[in-house]
């Protein structure tokens, strides 16, 4: 994993957290928050971030719908991203 993975997973990517009104008791998972890291360091844009979060999470071979913006793994990928992007800015230092 690299550093800015793990950096996230110690700011607290395991822990439960809430997301348009869904309680994500499980944290982000660790294979979601590695396809992130990859994604932000490559600084690819939201939907690339968010394809490759579902891609990682799905696994290889498997064609996600397209996010209509009601599909439920396109409403996990989303509150996934939005809690990593949290914690970066904290792990960043960057959080106000």
């Amino acid at each position: 994993m690299s550093d800015f993975a793990t950096a996230l997973v110690r700011a607290g990517s395991p822990d439960v957290f809430e997301h348009g009104g869904l309680v994500y008791s499980h944290g982000v998972p660790s294979e979601c928050v590695r396809a992130y890291a990859v994604a932000r360091l490559a600084k690819k844009p939201a939907a690339d971030i968010l394809a490759a979060i579902v891609a990682a999470y799905v696994g290889e071979g498997f064609d996600p719908p397209v996010d209509d913006g009601r599909s439920m793994i396109w409403l996990c990928a989303r509150g996934w991203a939005s809690r990593l992007a949290d914690l970066e800015r904290k792990v960043r230092g960057l959080a106000a």
